[in-house]
């Protein structure tokens, strides 16, 4: 008799139970020793890591299927490494499966195991996760062992540390403490199979929307990381937001760039993250058009999504390919699939010039950004992740963002000693900074003038856009094309990103810088002094973008849009459009005399003597 036969005989209540064990092993003669036998067959499957097999036994086929591909793929990762992330699409079991995962491995070791699920609020946590959780506790053939009270599950309820808790997360907590404390300890006795530490998991449900502070608590736990599996952190979610913390902890080395939507299914994040992508494309219901495992998404399900803006919705990508979207809206002026193929270190030809840019705290919420980089010659690039250069067809004039930082915001004189110092640091020179000098920051951009350089490149942003051009082969300078400066800006890094010409080195931390670049609009502005009926471009205000982003100023993109402005115009006319065959320079002809060596004048007479 197999594993799903004894199941099948063991269903149906107390007597169904007892019948099913004495047909399989007929010493036994009274339910309690049913009960039992039981039990220990279900500890010596979890001992043996077996969990599927448990789990059959515990709720049947019905509750939980242990063999769709997905389910296998989730829980093969959990059990193998000490750091998973599930990204995927709805309805594949990415938070289904890590609750019954936890439940039987707290069940393997109640007295020595402490799970915590972590959720954004009480009130979802109770009508998703952990109301799960307390079904399948309450559901198995047997009864387990402890007790179920609010919030918590384990051998006793004032022993915190011994079972499964739920840490609901209030609106506006930022997380922080969440998880202080929650480290494995010595036991009293040592187990056989687990050692001498008990043994810790956390479980971020729905973790995108998971406070920062969470995640500092989740780094402290993870500094006790042994080969034993004393600790585990597993994250599940939809991947709708691209600019997360998670995004950002579940980045593959190679960039989000690189990832292939029909052959990249796992891989090693640049945090250590095990992450596993739930494909819904993949899954048996979907691939053999009909309900093979039901609960799983349906094939109906997948092709309404599929449908929705012809494949490339957003909507598409998270709940049924389960991959981030890095399109962006209609109206973004930097999506972030261009960002994405940004990342990386030009291969200068020549000695660069350091440059720099700060962008001044004028509003509350405002920070004082400080950027840095490098400008010159470069003969190609290095992309993220990769050993091969990409050689340009000739050497181009580049500009490569190299730290982008905040400063502490100080009073005029003080902040301008500060920029002065860092400046100096980083070896910039003064004629290749660029400082905001917009209203009180005309006060910085004066000091630091008066104190170090007077060659400083203040940047006022009410002014108009340049007469410059941002390529040599423009037809227009940039006051004909755009209705400011700050537009200017925004769109000359814009053209030098498509371009090639501008990296975000990959030292750069880029969670904030990308969600501000990525989320900043344009539309059409009034017409320009050029050429009549030709509207010219303008990007959405900074009060504008406030609004939009729950009053989040965008500094950080600010001080990098700075750090190319200032780049560009002291390297004027030296930027060219990647790819044009430039046509030889006409020039006026030359007028000269007639040639000595032309008509009657070119005869040689040789005289006889």
């Amino acid at each position: 008799m197999n594993l799903d036969e004894f199941r099948a005989s063991i269903e149906g209540g107390e007597d169904a139970l007892y019948f099913g064990v004495h047909a399989l092993r007929p010493e036994i003669t009274t339910y309690p020793d049913a009960v039992s036998f039981v039990r220990l067959l279900v500890a010596r499957l979890l001992a043996a890591n077996r969990y599927g097999a448990a789990a059959l036994i515990l709720w049947g086929p019905r509750v939980f299927n242990p063999h769709p591909e997905s389910v296998k793929r989730i829980w093969t990762a959990i059990n193998k490494y000490h750091k998973v992330i599930l990204i995927g699409a709805s309805s594949m079991g990415k938070s289904y499966c890590p609750i019954v995962y936890l439940l039987l491995d707290w069940l393997r070791d109640p007295e020595g195991t402490s799970v915590k699920i972590i959720s954004t609020s009480e009130g979802h946590a109770r009508a998703n996760t952990f109301s799960t959780l307390t079904e399948l506790y309450r559901s198995t053939i047997i009864p387990c062992p402890g007790t179920q009270i609010d919030k918590f599950i384990g051998i006793d309820s004032k022993e915190q540390d011994r079972g499964i808790a739920l840490v609901s997360i209030p609106a506006g907590d930022t997380g922080k403490g969440r998880l202080r404390g929650f480290h494995p300890k010595p036991r009293a006795q040592r187990h056989p199979e687990l050692g001498d530490m008990t043994r810790v998991r956390a479980f971020l449900d729905e973790c995108e929307e998971i406070p920062y502070g969470v995640w500092d608590g989740v780094d402290n736990l993870c500094s006790n990381i042994d080969p034993s599996g004393t600790i585990k952190v597993i994250c599940a979610t939809n991947p709708k937001d691209p600019l997360s913390i998670l995004a950002e902890q579940a980045e593959p080395r190679t960039g989000w760039a690189n990832v292939d939507i029909d052959t990249d299914l796992e891989w090693e994040s640049r945090e250590r993250y095990h992450v596993v992508r739930v494909d819904a494309a993949r899954s048996e219901n979907v691939q053999q058009r009909r309900i093979v495992f039901p609960g799983l998404m349906s094939f109906e399900g997948f092709e309404n999504l599929r449908l929705k803006a012809d494949g490339q919705s957003a909507e598409y990508f998270c709940f049924a390919r389960g991959i981030y979207s890095r399109s962006g809206t209609t109206r973004s002026l930097i999506p972030l699939s261009l960002l994405d193929h940004a990342r990386g270190s030009f291969v200068f030809s020549r000695t660069v010039t350091n440059c720099g840019s700060v962008d001044l705290a004028f509003e509350g919420g405002d920070s004082v950004v400080f950027a840095s980089g490098r400008f010159g010659l470069a003969d190609g690039w290095l992309p993220l992740g990769s050993q091969k250069i990409i050689y340009f067809a000739k050497p181009a004039y580049c500009c490569e963002l190299l730290s982008i930082y905040e400063l502490p915001a100080k009073m005029t004189v003080a902040q301008a000693h500060a920029i002065r110092d860092e400046c100096r640091r980083l070896n910039i020179p003064g004629n290749w900074f660029a400082c905001d000098a917009t209203g009180p920051g005309q006060g910085v951009a004066d000091g630091l003038r008066e104190m170090w350089d007077p060659g400083i490149r203040c940047i006022n942003w009410a002014e108009a856009a340049t007469d410059s051009k941002i390529f040599v082969e423009d037809k227009r300078v940039a006051r004909e094309d755009y209705v400011d400066v700050v537009s200017e800006m925004w769109f000359a890094l814009r053209r030098w990103l498509e371009s090639g010409y501008f990296l975000i080195s990959p030292h750069v931390v880029t969670s904030r810088l990308f969600s501000e670049l990525s989320k900043r609009e344009y539309r059409l502005g009034p017409k320009g002094p050029g050429d009549a009926g030709v509207g010219r471009l303008l990007v959405e205000s900074k009060r504008e973008f406030k609004l939009r982003n729950k009053g989040k100023s965008p500094d950080f993109a600010d001080a990098a849009i700075m750090l190319l402005h200032g780049a560009r115009l002291n390297a004027e006319q030296k930027a060219f459009m990647p790819g044009l065959t430039r046509a030889p320079e006409r020039r006026k002809p030359v007028k000269r005399g007639p040639s000595p060596w032309g008509g009657e004048q070119s005869r040689v007479v040789i005289h006889e003597n």
